[in-house]
Formats: structure tokens, sequence, C-alpha cells
């Protein structure tokens, strides 16, 4: 490396460091000190005929007899499955036409390699087996109104939000954006595969910044969503120290529902 690219460097990072807040900082620190037995393990997998892509936004672990990473390889409109055990990987072509149509995914969960949910541009959530077939298809937005719709996302800079099957309520859930009013608001939809009606599970908004929806906040101003067999963990990304003051992300005890 140069000597004037190592100054460049040097100069930026100290440009960064001197922008961050030390509150930020502290909040920084807070939260490193309570990782505990973090154990990174690299695998390496062999060259083989399948185009891989050097990085991918969308991907999904499992775990049965081995251990899997599935990804969504968008060059090739398939799921690149890596098995981490035996170090080799294959591809699940997605169907582009007919029956089993899939268009371009957005979020993904495996339940096992014979039952993989995706949720594509269609606002569908389709089941899809291990030869690509779509084996259920359900219409999520069905049964919303006008000005609300589904929030789903990857981009860890905003917000990342997924679909997600739970397999003891046989249900479908999903975030759901409700611009009809102001100020804008968010809810859990749960929607059930036998046809039982729909359920609604109402977000808080940060206190500090009711207005966390509306347009002062466009790359921030939706909730981090995660799910869990028994909760919902969720906050806002653009208030992150009011959650961290409360110990905890805010969260619904599902077992209640």
């Amino acid at each position: 490396m140069s000597t004037k690219l190592s100054i460049y460097i040097a100069a930026c990072c100290c440009a960064i460091f001197a922008s961050c807040s030390s509150g930020g900082k502290d909040y920084a620190n807070k939260a490193h000190e309570k990782i505990k037995d973090l154990k990174i393990t690299t695998v390496k997998i062999p060259e083989t005929d399948v185009l891989n892509l050097p990085s991918y936004n969308l991907s999904a672990y499992y775990r049965d007899t081995t251990e899997w990473l599935y990804a969504y390889n968008y060059k090739t409109h398939a799921l690149d499955c890596y098995d981490l055990r035996n170090r080799t990987v294959s591809q699940l072509p997605l169907k582009k036409d007919g029956p089993s149509a899939v268009t371009y995914i957005h979020s993904l969960q495996v339940c096992s390699p014979d039952s993989i949910w995706v949720f594509d541009e269609s606002q569908r959530a389709l089941l899809v087996d291990r030869t690509g077939n779509v084996r259920r298809s359900v219409v999520l937005t069905d049964g919303l109104s006008e000005g609300q719709l589904i929030v789903v996302g990857h981009n860890y800079a905003m917000s990342t939000t997924d679909i997600y099957y739970d397999g003891a309520r046989h249900s479908m859930l999903c975030c759901v954006k409700d611009q009809s009013a102001s100020p804008a608001s968010f809810f859990i939809r749960e929607v059930f595969l036998d046809d039982a009606p729909a359920m609604s599970y109402p977000l808080s908004l940060p206190e500090d910044i009711p207005n966390v929806g509306e347009r002062e906040y466009p790359y921030m101003g939706q909730p981090n969503v995660t799910y869990l067999p028994d909760k919902i963990l969720y906050n806002y990304p653009v208030d992150p120290l009011s959650e961290e003051e409360k110990g905890e992300y805010l969260e619904y005890d599902r077992l209640a529902w």
C-alpha cells in the first residue's frame, strides 16, 4: 500500500470517528460488552459448476443431519444450496413461467429441504419444494385496506423484516405499514392457512419520534422485526438508544395470542 493511500485512509477514519458523538460510542461499547463467546468459523467450498455470487442479499440457515445455507442467486433466479459440513453446493432453479412461476424474491425461510417459503413481487408467500414446484400460494395482501402495504426488506442500513411461517399455529406472519392515517403506523398481520380470520397486532411507535413512519425518516422509518417461536422482537433503527435504555427490544409474547 502506498504512503499516500495510507494517509488518505487514516484521514478518512479520523473524520468518521470525529463525526460520531460520545453517546454513539457509549452505545456501541455497551452493545459489544454483551457479546459472549462469539466464535466465527470459515467454511471454504471447492469450485463447482454452480455460478454462485460473491455475496448474497438474501439467505437462510437450516440444520438437519447437516448444516445448510440457502441463498438467492438473482442472476440465475435460483437458490444456491450450500452443504456447510460436506462442503458441497447445489442449485435449486426457480421457475419463471407456468403454475409454479416465481418472480424476484424478497424473503426466504427454509423449513426443510422440501418445504421452502419465499415471498416474491406478486405479494404472495409461496411454498416451494426441492424440485422448484410451488405447492401452496398465499396472497398476503388479501383483506388489507387502501394505504396498507407489506413491509419486507434486507437493507441492514435501513431495516430488516421478513415474512415468517409459524408451524405450530399454521400461519404466516408479516409486517404491515398503515399509511391511511397520520402518523403512519405498523402492525403484525397473521394469516392462518386453515382459512381462519386473520389477526392484527399493533406495534408501538417510539415515544419520542411518533412520526417515525412519515417522510422525515425515509430510509430508517420502518421497524426491524425478528420472529421467534414464542415472541416477536422489533425496534426502530432511527431510534436505537431509546430501545437500549429500556434494556431490551420491545416484544410481544405470542404464547398469549
